[in-house]
């Protein structure tokens, strides 16, 4: 079925679109207030009004102030609703930047590091009193081995950097711990039928999948174990049963799962959705279920005016993606960020591809290769069941770790998280280091910013009769000896890569009103575009682009829409360019 915008934003209002049960969301009497130690939680005084789940740093929150190094802490009181009156629930937090510890009742029971990444506590047999106190303790340091993304990582907004944003920026949620519980769903898509795989939390004597109000059944592949008690349930889909989800035809099939124990009592329940797409790579070429694929995207930040990190309300992300849809795109890079659950189901309703790029740090020292790895595991299980999602992309143009240039063990490290993100999802693709040094991966992309169409057009020559550079440090400092002419080159590999044939894409272009093209002073930002975009076309052998970027972005203002989302130019001519 397709969903129409009724039920998007009947959806909307879960925490979590993709897996949905009774819920409360905890948005209300939040107070806040910066420390500068951990013995200021308990005083009274300074505490201040806070709009959650905005961060600091928005006007939305009420605080509107930067992070200056302190430490903070949220407060908050919740009664538990009747559907929860035995005590057992799961408290949700969507995504906290950056390390953050709960105490429930004074009591301290649980910690995270990570911002973009959601965690839960179980709470058993709570306390049925009149009301619960939430303190959440939150450290947000500027270090290195931090994945901060687009985050400044100094004081003030620098060349691409924005300002940073600290605390609660995603929801914060209960709802119920029922037993068996469903821990993890994974859904393997695919036009010639699928697999469901269900992880529980204790045994259940019975589960029942319902796909568009029928039922299918499930066996039993694995009783519980472990120290979580945990089984394993599959279920198949059959074949030609179902009709695909692409974007020109965003089919989306409603599933319900359910858990039963001995004595034929129902436990847990989600409600969802699935599409069934394969992505998959032939040589130089990309198809979507069975079909050659050619990519419009567009760069997309994810900040906002007036929330920062995330629009006032969460239909702005349905907006963002109808504007991203109507303006020519079927799809987009999710650029140094990892979105809001809501953004993603929006892209899977309304019909957009999107690569998710994880945030960079500025160092992959053994910290922060460890921060990375835990938040790369954390993403993909959150992640796996959005059909719209049709690329990881691990790095980006080599931030944190330029000295791969001069160590092979940097590059080994590369090949590795390569190779672990295929093994964790061997459903999609994997664009290994965007836009820069590639070791292999499922697509070679180059980002340029070149001010000359001349310029552009040989980059697109030497780039498909395949002229790839090795790794060289003088050309690797010639890059960024002038802004604007930066990335002249083609993409860069070692001399132990093999060329595999791989895809071509410039998944960065464009970036007009941010530095100078030499063809500025003669044509409008719309005939700019065209033209440029018109280059990129003309080369068969290059399977798609993405243009930079969908909206101007603080001081970065080289969007196709204003920061408040206003186009430049006509929406209708945009199609015609990026549809052409």
């Amino acid at each position: 079925m397709i969903f129409n915008k009724d039920l998007i934003k009947e959806i909307l209002q879960y925490p979590r679109p993709d897996q949905r049960r009774i819920h409360e969301i905890i948005d209300s009497g939040w107070e806040f207030k910066f420390i500068h130690s951990e013995k200021e939680v308990k005083t009274s005084s300074r505490w201040r009004p806070v709009k959650v789940p905005f961060p600091i740093e928005s006007k939305a929150s009420g605080i509107n102030e930067r992070f200056k190094g302190e430490s903070m802490v949220y407060r908050t009181r919740f009664n538990l609703p009747q559907w929860a009156r035995d005590g057992n629930i799961r408290l949700n937090l969507g995504a906290i930047d950056y390390y953050s510890r709960i105490a429930i009742d004074g009591k301290t029971i649980g910690e995270h590091r990570g911002g973009y990444t959601p965690w839960y506590i179980d709470l058993h047999h709570l306390s049925d009193s009149a009301s619960h106190q939430i303190e959440i303790y939150v450290e947000d340091p500027l270090s290195r081995a931090q994945l901060r993304g687009k985050q400044t990582f100094i004081k003030r907004n620098i060349f691409v950097h924005y300002t940073p944003i600290s605390g609660i920026w995603q929801d914060v949620w209960i709802e119920p711990l029922c037993f068996p519980h469903i821990e993890q769903w994974r859904f393997f898509p695919s036009i010639n039928g699928g697999s469901l795989e269900i992880r529980l939390r204790g045994e259940a004597s019975k589960i029942k999948i319902h796909l568009e109000g029928k039922e299918i059944s499930a066996q039993l592949f694995s009783g519980a174990h472990g120290k979580d008690q945990m089984s394993m349930w599959t279920a198949e889909i059959e074949p030609n049963k179902l009709a695909p989800w692409s974007p020109d035809d965003p089919q989306l099939h409603p599933i319900s799962i359910m858990t039963f124990d001995e004595k034929g009592n129902m436990g847990d329940k989600i409600d969802s959705q699935i599409g069934l797409r394969y992505v998959e790579r032939r040589g130089g070429r990309l198809f979507l279920n069975g079909s050659p694929l050619y990519q419009r995207l567009v760069l997309n930040q994810g900040y906002y005016p007036e929330g920062h990190y995330r629009p006032i309300d969460k239909i702005g992300y349905l907006h963002d993606c109808e504007l991203i849809k109507e303006a020519g795109f079927n799809g987009m890079r999710i650029h140094q960020k990892i979105e809001d659950p809501a953004l993603l189901f929006c892209l899977d309703t309304i019909g957009l591809l999107a690569w998710e790029e994880m945030p960079s740090s500025l160092s992959l020292t053994n910290k922060g290769r460890n921060n990375f790895c835990k938040e790369l595991y954390e993403v993909i299980s959150r992640d796996f069941n959005h059909p719209s999602i049709i690329a990881w992309v691990p790095f980006n143009e080599s931030w944190g770790m330029y000295d791969m240039l001069f160590k092979r063990s940097r590059r080994n490290e590369l090949r590795h998280w390569t190779a672990l993100i295929h093994e964790l999802d061997p459903t999609r693709l994997v664009v290994d280091n965007s836009g820069f040094h590639h070791l292999g991966g499922d697509i070679l992309d180059q980002h340029h910013y070149l001010p000359a169409r001349d310029a552009s057009k040989g980059l697109y020559k030497r780039l498909v009769s395949r002229q790839f550079n090795s790794f060289s440090l003088i050309k690797f400092i010639l890059i960024f000896s002038k802004w604007g002419e930066v990335f002249p080159q083609p993409i860069l590999m070692d001399k132990d890569t093999i060329d595999c044939g791989q895809p071509l894409m410039i998944s960065e272009y464009g970036g007009f009103g941010f530095y100078k093209s030499k063809e500025d002073s003669k044509q409008k930002l719309q005939e700019l575009i065209s033209a440029y975009t018109a280059d990129i076309r003309a080369e068969k052998s290059i399977i798609g682009f993405c243009y930079t970027q969908f909206t101007d972005v603080e001081q970065e203002k080289n969007g196709l829409f204003t920061f408040d989302r206003k186009p430049k130019f006509s929406i209708r001519e945009m199609a015609k360019i990026f549809k052409a």
